[in-house]
């Protein structure tokens, strides 16, 4: 018999007993019944080990109910993701066949909302061409975690693209056509440390965090600045695609080199993901197809995760296709300059370039420093900001003349800003800006210190501001070591000059 007995009201459950009788009442209808409706109302699944979990799922999909298991198996693989058991359930389910949903949508779905499909179907395969006489399937091992894909030699068809957009399939398309021309580039964003078998540290995993943050706002930026306008994809992966389509077909080197400007701009200022440009050749060789890119709006094969624009807050296949309406392709003139490398010359958007103007001391950092660039981004995103990223900016651009008014036009955007506490933070910053080995080493950066073109015996990040920004900076830190007596001298000047500035009336010292 099926039901809540008094052991699970009394909060003892026997999971190993709650999941053999589930399996035992699969015997008849009637038991599969019951079985089925409880799978469905209840959250019971979320309070289990993984393991039973798993067989929680494994019986939802057996009376039916393959949403509910996929919803388990999705829950177990992002808390346990070391169950493989877990992962192995999930990929089979998603390979599974489901012939009922192959033909064609709910028939229960109105005759308006079908016709929205269709118009987002016929515009998301003008935008994402490739190569017109074949393109790829996906394909997953389960054994070895592995995933690739096989070509298949035909023209695409709407039913192929329907069957990626629903998660029966997925599929990928080689960008470079027999005229070595592209209609599309992508900027392929990937997570670097997901790599390693070992679980990512705290200060790792908050690594990714913010340069997650930092790249969707400053490639975008980047693009912006040469005039292009591109789309952004979670990949159910590792990572982000950043696509480039085109209102007709332009050279393949063309659309390379005006990515990989984009691209050299960027990944200086990252340590977590790497950046890849696509396509990777200029013109085919005649021995191969070329590299390939998976579709978007599509189920990623290893992972189980189905990508979506960034672009279009909500995720359901509708609304992602109806966003494609509303897109506007970059103009094929914008590569006809590009020769031998990026062009240099940059377009800067006029609110850019407005707030370099109003804040050049927080642009030149930003440029110059991939840590603090993180963090700057970051308060423009109104990103909350740990306790120790927010000394980090307190124990620097503090120092600068117009520290305060710098701090206040970050910190301002967060939602916890507090003037009045922000003043008090600033009024109680000492000494000397803090290092860079203290800044890495507070957020945990396993990144290279920078090169800094005079050599200091105290590196910190506002002597990236020597030069034409150097006024700016109110005094400069000394080393940690006194190396002699002039030093010595100098730093109780420093420390009596301080002190003085907290005095009534502000008195000298003879």
């Amino acid at each position: 018999m099926v039901g809540e007995t008094s052991e699970v009201k009394a909060g003892r459950v026997d999971y190993d007993l709650l999941i053999r009788r589930l399996e035992s009442a699969l015997a008849d209808e009637k038991g599969r019944e019951r079985v089925r409706n409880l799978v469905a109302g209840s959250s019971l699944w979320m309070s289990l080990p993984p393991e039973q979990a798993v067989k929680w799922a494994e019986i939802a999909a057996a009376v039916g109910r393959t949403d509910v298991a996929k919803k388990v198996l999705e829950y177990v693989t992002d808390a346990y993701p070391d169950c493989i058991a877990a992962w192995k359930s999930r990929c089979d389910l998603l390979e599974r066949p489901q012939p009922a949903q192959e033909e064609k949508f709910d028939p229960g779905d109105s005759f308006d909302r079908y016709r929205a499909v269709e118009r987002g179907l016929k515009r998301y395969m003008e935008i994402f061409r490739g190569r017109e006489d074949c393109f790829a399937r996906q394909w997953v091992d389960r054994e070895s975690r592995s995933c690739g894909y096989s070509p298949v030699r035909r023209p695409i068809t709407e039913k192929d693209v329907l069957d990626h957009l629903k998660g029966l399939r997925t599929y990928g398309i080689y960008l470079l056509q027999k005229d070595s021309h592209v209609r599309l580039g992508v900027i392929d964003v990937d997570c670097g440390l997901i790599r390693k078998p070992s679980k990512l540290s705290p200060g790792e995993k908050q690594q990714v965090k913010d340069e997650v943050v930092y790249v969707l706002r400053r490639l975008p930026e980047l693009a912006g600045d040469l005039g292009l306008k591109c789309l952004c994809e979670f990949s159910g992966g590792k990572g982000y695609h950043f696509w480039f389509p085109v209102n007709r077909p332009v050279p393949a080197a063309k659309m390379r080199l005006m990515l990989a400007g984009v691209k050299n701009r960027l990944e200086k200022d990252l340590k977590a993901f790497t950046l890849e440009v696509f396509p990777k050749q200029d013109r085919l060789s005649g021995k191969g197809l070329g590299n390939l890119v998976k579709l978007p709006l599509g189920v990623h094969r290893l992972t189980g995760k189905k990508s979506f624009f960034l672009n279009e807050k909500d995720r359901s296949l509708e609304a992602q296709l109806e966003f494609l309406e509303r897109v506007e392709l970059n103009d094929a003139n914008l590569f006809e300059s590009v020769e031998g490398a990026p062009s240099p010359a940059v377009l800067i958007h006029p609110e850019h370039s407005a707030w370099e103007r109003s804040y050049p001391e927080l642009a030149a950092l930003s440029k110059r420093c991939s840590v603090l660039s993180h963090l700057i981004y970051g308060c423009i995103a109104g990103r909350h900001l740990t306790l120790r990223e927010e000394k980090v900016l307190l124990g620097t651009i503090s120092f600068l003349k117009r520290g305060r008014t710098l701090l206040h036009h970050l910190l301002k955007r967060l939602p916890d800003y507090n003037p009045h506490l922000v003043d008090y933070k600033i009024s109680r910053v000492r000494g000397t800006p803090l290092g860079c080995k203290t800044i890495h080493r507070l957020l945990g950066v396993a990144g290279d210190f920078c090169i800094f073109e005079h050599q200091d015996s105290y590196d910190h990040p506002l002597l990236h501001l020597r030069g034409e920004y150097e006024a700016a900076v109110v005094r400069s830190a000394k080393a940690e070591r006194v190396e002699n007596l002039q030093d010595a001298l100098d730093l109780l000047r420093t420390a009596i000059e301080s002190v003085q500035r907290f005095l009534p009336g502000g008195g000298g010292c003879d």
